[in-house]
């Protein structure tokens, strides 16, 4: 039979037992005012810093400058979120919308 449930198009989860670091971390509004300093810090900490970013988000430059890896995902579009996920020991959230958002959306 076909599998339906895997599309070629979806990023290759880890296989189970895959270990995840202790140091791996994800910042959700990384660009932002205080996700940036998190991500500043955790950097200077030792901590594997990968940034969720908005995917017309350009901006996103410094953050890999810095060291950080970044991943596209949208909040209101929770299919995208799970690749981001892969990994990830520590969850930071420093996201907010912004002010032409429905904070409620998000």
């Amino acid at each position: 039979g076909e599998e339906s449930s895997s599309k070629p198009s979806e990023t290759p989860i880890a296989p189970a037992g895959t270990p995840v670091r202790k140091t791996s971390m994800l910042v959700i509004g990384a660009t932002g005012t205080l996700g940036r300093q998190v991500v500043r810090r955790a950097l200077d900490e030792g901590y594997d810093v990968r940034c969720l970013v908005r995917p017309r988000q350009n901006p996103a430059d410094f953050l890999r400058d810095w060291g950080a890896t970044t991943v596209s995902a949208d909040l209101t579009k929770p299919e995208t979120l799970p690749p981001a996920f892969v990994g990830i020991h520590t969850i930071v959230d420093a996201s907010t919308a912004r002010p032409e958002e429905d904070s409620y959306a998000i």
